[in-house]
């Protein structure tokens, strides 16, 4: 949990495309022949208007539009958080129709906005589409998708886009806080305040699905391998544990950025606040946070993980922030963040995020 959050969090309502969770071998997806006219896209929806954020700047009243929900059609923005400093790409994904002449307009505070298509990123169900949009200002935006029939709304959502931007000076940017979830997040639900879904938190997933009911089961159930527990006691709320129970690698979770959230060439930040217990006695423990890339066709490939510490007696440490810099190769156009506890110790885990400190 962010009892110090440097800005509200927007949750991704849904991921875009479909991801193996299996050993990294990252998401496939399928492009092409969706329908997808110059403008497309589909999208989910909390409502419109918003109280309160950035002054309480609501949407321009001449471009905003009733609220329409769908359980079918998800819109998910990048960065989760956006501010005045980014250019937000915003992905729209439809269990079910593969929309004809799909569009998204942007109603700001300061009048609508049209975003540029970015492409069809999937021509099979989930049917999914992407837009690059400009800085937006301060304050609450709708995003509006429209397709096919007679440019129908099918689905609408709400954003707050708050002042500044993670980058510092220099393009250092600045260090990630014990207890703070930063703007510009490119990962979701990395605070762990929605519990449990089955086998892994809200939003990840187990990077080899056969394990936990598989192998770890000599070494404890599930429940007692990864789950919700009590974050740093400075920050209050949930984090989550990974516990080896003695036994190598039970088990890894991950999440996947969403389509073209990153850019090659730039520089990323991989932080997360964490505690390490047990872990002391395998120079190997010392990896708990690792990243690797996507690249437009979703094959994963790289090999990012935190700094390895000159002795294993440092493997074990109290609550604290470990990150580390990355720079993203030339094709990467998503990203996958994994935790994991190596043999045989603990690691409890808050506040994971990605930001893009420089271009």
């Amino acid at each position: 949990m962010n009892t110090k959050q440097l800005g509200p969090m927007i949750f991704v309502l849904s991921s875009i495309g479909a991801c193996s969770a299996d050993g990294g071998s990252g998401a496939t997806s399928n492009d092409g022949g969706a329908g997808a006219s110059t403008g497309a896209s589909t999208g989910a929806s909390t409502g419109s208007g918003g109280a309160g954020g950035a002054g309480g700047m609501k949407p321009d009243p001449t471009c905003e539009v009733p609220v329409v929900k769908s359980a079918v059609t998800n819109i998910a923005v990048s960065p989760a958080a956006p501010t005045t400093a980014d250019s937000p790409v915003f992905n729209v994904t439809d269990e079910m129709t593969g929309h004809t002449n799909v569009s998204l307009t942007l109603c700001t505070p300061d009048g609508l906005v049209t975003p540029s298509f970015g492409g069809v990123d999937s021509g099979q169900p989930p049917f999914a589409w992407h837009w690059v949009g400009s800085p937006l200002p301060a304050g609450n935006t709708q995003i509006i998708f429209r397709a096919d029939p007679d440019n129908t709304i099918h689905r609408t959502e709400t954003i707050l886009v708050t002042e500044g931007g993670a980058g510092g000076a220099g393009g250092a940017g600045p260090a990630v806080g014990l207890c703070d979830n930063p703007p510009g997040n490119l990962i979701a639900h990395g605070t762990f305040e929605e519990g449990m879904d089955n086998l892994a938190p809200t939003g990840w997933q187990v990077r080899s699905p056969g394990l936990p009911n598989g192998d770890c089961l000599m070494s404890g159930s599930p429940a007692s391998h990864v789950y919700i527990s009590p974050s740093a006691p400075s920050c209050g709320g949930s984090a989550v544990t990974l516990d080896a129970l003695g036994q190598w690698d039970c088990y890894a979770i991950q999440q996947f950025s969403n389509y073209n959230t990153i850019e090659g060439g730039a520089t990323y930040r991989i932080s997360a606040a964490a505690r390490s217990q047990g872990n002391a006695v395998n120079p190997a423990a010392y990896f708990i946070l690792g990243a690797q890339w996507l690249d437009g066709n979703d094959a994963v490939f790289g090999d990012e993980k935190n700094p390895k510490p000159a002795m294993a007696s440092i493997n074990d440490f109290d609550w604290k922030v470990v990150s580390y810099d990355v720079v993203a190769p030339a094709n990467a156009k998503r990203v996958v963040v994994w935790l994991s506890a190596h043999y045989p110790g603990r690691v409890d885990y808050d506040n994971v995020s990605i930001v893009k400190i420089a271009p």
